[in-house]
């Protein structure tokens, strides 16, 4: 699981070098990393989730979904939230057959 995860963060880091970024949204995640940095997870959780849900079309998404897997995995250590964040960024974002 955690390679088919680290397949999907490769492939979309990649993808997402060549594309236009709003303000708003940059200016939320680097709230979001600065959450996370300084441990406060449920903050980081709350703006991660807002980004995903006002942002459907952008492409940094997946990202922004890996991120809350990973707090639920990590920070929060919620296995049912963590599989089922990690499961969201499988079927919305499947891998090139």
């Amino acid at each position: 699981m955690r390679i088919k995860v680290l397949t999907i963060c490769f492939s979309l880091l990649m993808a997402l070098s060549a594309c236009s970024r709003p303000q708003n949204f940059d200016q939320e995640l680097a709230a979001a990393e600065s959450k996370m940095g300084l441990g406060d997870a449920s903050a980081a959780l709350r703006i991660y989730q807002d980004l995903a849900n006002r942002y459907p079309e952008d492409s940094r998404r997946p990202v922004v979904l890996l991120r809350i897997a990973d707090i639920y995995s990590t920070m929060l250590r919620d296995q049912g939230k963590d599989l089922e964040s990690y499961g969201r960024v499988i079927e919305e974002y499947p891998l090139p057959e």
